[in-house]
């Protein structure tokens, strides 16, 4: 054999593996943008839905704009045919379903979702979601990301897991406008860590779902930024850090205690089903604040920070959304853990304040401070709270804040439950 094969045979495979990586970054790119368009197309479908039953595109608005047997049929009927469908999609492919099979595939572990049987549970979400439930409606986005990712992935070599990443990755940055909190969630939430090629085709999926959101989509920030100065909100982030880690672990617990799963095999689990649909049912009609994903009721309170909407934000979603989801349908908790933690903290302003108490800043600063706590409880997520909060209100000068807060607060929930200091990737179905 002459001695320049050898050479031109390593040149030969160094070119195709060249090949094959550039290849691999435009299904990322290509993945990136189907999940961003997915999730334009899951929202907007949604407002048009809702607005053709109420007139209003709110979830709030829409409870407010019926009377309260109208909204409650909307709200009941539509958590049980959300259900209904997310029970179907179970049945067919659970082993395949939610964000732990996720999880388990971007480490490149278990068969992967099911893109079929997660589109069918996104659409029992997307019915919820236009009746007005009370739970996080995002959770389809990140799922159905996740699958395309893999779907696409599974024929180029095995970097299926990598690819299912960096749809994940895109599809977190088209729901919450946070492509660095993508990042984290992927790499450290889900469990993603020590791969280059993960790593590496995560931020390409996160920076292109990015663009896709803010340039093409004309995509603004969820939440306004701090209104008062760094001093004053860093001060009210101190007063409502324990109260905000409080309501956190109790809708933690709360969600724990009647998670759909532990009735299971119950003989009474219709009935215990049907009250929870009651519950949360009475609980959106009643307090319009507590409808939706939590999202509309937080830019409210915004304006309107009184004892009044943090009873709504702190209580009563954090009951709807326990309900809600433990009757069964699919859906998250990223987005109501925000409204609770702020609620809480809310609550902690009012309740100084008519004791006298001067407070220093704007109420709304110290809630964006406490929406990262509730990130580090109820998700378990400390370095997401650390960062994702800043990106999502579009003020990158709270950072150190919401760090110091979501550190803190889960540091003080590892005191109460000792497994949160597990260094075992631990993720939930809800976590979305």
């Amino acid at each position: 054999m002459p001695p320049e094969q050898p050479t031109d045979q390593r040149r030969s495979g160094r070119l195709r593996q060249v090949g094959l990586e550039v290849v691999g970054i435009v299904v990322v790119v290509a993945v990136a943008a189907t999940a961003g368009a997915f999730a334009h197309a899951f929202r907007q479908t949604m407002y048009w839905a809702m607005h053709a039953l109420s007139g209003e595109r709110s979830a709030p608005g829409s409870i407010r704009a019926n009377t309260w047997w109208h909204a409650g049929v909307i709200v009941s009927g539509a958590v049980t045919i959300g259900l209904t469908i997310g029970l179907l999609a179970r049945r067919w492919r659970g082993e395949r379903l939610g964000i732990s099979a996720l999880s388990e595939r971007t480490r490149g572990m278990g068969p992967g979702p099911s893109l079929r049987a997660t589109l069918l549970q996104a659409f029992g979400t997307w019915v919820g979601s236009v009746g007005a439930a009370s739970f996080g409606r995002e959770s389809a986005i990140l799922e159905t990301g996740g699958a395309i990712g893999h779907v696409a992935g599974r024929r180029l070599k095995d970097w299926s897991p990598a690819i299912a990443a960096a749809g994940v990755a895109a599809a977190f940055t088209a729901a919450y406008h946070a492509p660095i909190g993508a990042v984290i969630y992927v790499e450290m939430h889900l469990g993603v860590r020590g791969r280059w090629r993960a790593a590496l085709y995560t931020a390409a999926g996160a920076a292109t779902a990015h663009v896709m959101a803010v340039e093409l989509l004309d995509g603004r920030r969820i939440f306004p930024g701090a209104r008062g100065s760094l001093a004053g909100m860093a001060a009210l982030a101190a007063i409502g850090l324990l109260p905000a880690v409080v309501g956190s672990r109790l809708f933690l617990v709360l969600r724990q205690q009647i998670d759909e799963r532990s009735f299971r095999h119950s003989p009474y689990r219709w009935w215990i089903t049907a009250a929870l649909v009651a519950l949360a049912t009475a609980a959106v009609v009643a307090v319009p604040l507590a409808a939706g994903n939590g999202m509309e009721a937080l830019r409210e309170s915004a304006i309107r920070s009184t004892i009044t909407v943090a009873l709504a934000l702190g209580l009563v979603k954090m009951l709807a959304t326990a309900a809600t989801l433990g009757a069964g349908i699919p859906g998250g908790v990223f987005s109501p853990s925000l409204a609770v933690s702020a609620g809480w903290a809310l609550a902690a302003f009012a309740g100084l304040s008519e004791l006298g108490l001067h407070l220093p800043g704007a109420r709304w600063d110290g809630m964006l401070a406490a929406m990262a706590v509730g990130v580090a409880v109820s998700l378990r997520a400390p370095w997401l709270g650390a960062v994702v909060v800043a990106e999502m209100s579009g003020d990158y000068r709270i950072m150190p804040i919401c760090a110091v807060c979501a550190l803190a607060a889960h540091w003080l929930n590892a005191h109460a439950d000792r497994r949160a200091m597990s260094a075992v990737v631990v993720v939930h179905d809800d976590d979305g």
